[in-house]
């Protein structure tokens, strides 16, 4: 974005926009879960894909200089550097990687201050399990995540991944606020039990909305 406080304004502008626009339409009635990361927003509909169009449409007519693009899907769609995912009505969890992906990682010869090159694995590592929300695609991300980090010069003594293996169940040690109460899982679980064919058009779907004006929060 630029500037320091850049990502500041957009979450001050994104939030007025929010109260102003969004919460008082009655198309955000078909909205079961609606979360924001600065101008990125992920959603779940309960509404027909015609309906979410209008939505859009609704949002992108309120401000010329505000617009925002849809990637909706039954199945699976990409937000952020998370791929999540509907299935056996629940949702599941993956680390995202770009096809044009190539090893960037830093090498660990460069001048940086030594203790950030060293704890770099365990961050990546620590990532990674965090977001996967299956051990065994954990366990094939750590195996690229090695490769990658041997091909930039890290010494095995430093790759350490194998915590993780160990104690493939620790995930609320890496992130506490991903888990709930059972009661809350068990009702988000049951408002998608019902399987929906290619033509019920009640069917939830998973939705990203992107406001490009407002540039990526990575860049």
């Amino acid at each position: 974005m630029g500037s320091h406080a850049a990502p500041m304004y957009a979450n001050i502008f994104m939030r007025c926009f929010e109260e102003d626009v969004v919460y008082g339409s009655h198309h955000y009635g078909h909205v079961l879960r609606w979360w924001r990361y600065i101008d990125d927003v992920f959603l779940i509909w309960t509404g027909t894909h015609e309906q979410i169009l209008m939505f859009q449409d609704y949002l992108n007519n309120v401000n010329r200089d505000l617009q925002f693009t849809l990637v909706w899907s039954q199945e699976s769609v990409q937000f952020l550097d998370t791929t999540v995912t509907f299935c056996d009505a629940r949702l599941s969890t993956t680390l995202f990687i770009k096809p044009t992906d190539r090893n960037t990682v830093l090498r660990f010869e460069s001048n940086h201050p030594r203790h950030m090159v060293k704890h770099l694995p365990f961050s990546q590592f620590l990532r990674a399990r965090r977001i996967e929300s299956d051990d065994c695609a954990l366990n094939r991300t750590l195996d690229t995540m090695v490769a990658k980090f041997k091909e930039r010069g890290y010494p095995n003594s430093i790759l350490h991944p194998q915590m993780f293996w160990e104690h493939p169940h620790e995930r609320k040690m890496a992130h506490p606020c991903r888990y709930y109460s059972t009661q809350y899982r068990i009702f988000y679980l049951i408002f998608f039990m019902s399987s929906a064919s290619d033509g019920d058009t009640q069917a939830p779907r998973l939705a990203e909305m992107e406001n490009p004006k407002l540039g990526s929060c990575d860049s």
